[in-house]
């Protein structure tokens, strides 16, 4: 498997981490519950998070990145006057 492969196996078991903690809260987020959601097999998950909390952090980091991306973005957008207040 490719190293990009891998990563994008990675980012999927993330991603589908957080819809489940979406939907059902963080306790409800396994390595069994979260592995069928983005077609990997339970080993994928504990290969790439060796714990649940391992999985909740990076899930967690992600998401926590993105949403600062996109606030900057907001930001940027509105110091520039491309964006006013009610958009915002």
């Amino acid at each position: 498997m490719e190293a990009r492969e891998r990563g994008a196996g990675r980012e999927a078991i993330l991603r589908a981490a957080l819809r489940r903690i979406g939907r059902d809260a963080l306790r409800a987020v396994t390595h069994r519950d979260v592995a069928p959601e983005p077609g990997v097999s339970l080993g994928a998950t504990t290969y790439h998070f060796a714990s649940k909390d391992e999985l909740l952090t990076e899930a967690l980091l992600l998401f926590v990145a993105e949403e600062t991306e996109r606030l900057e973005a907001v930001a940027a957008a509105f110091e520039e006057g491309d964006l006013d207040a009610d958009a915002a």
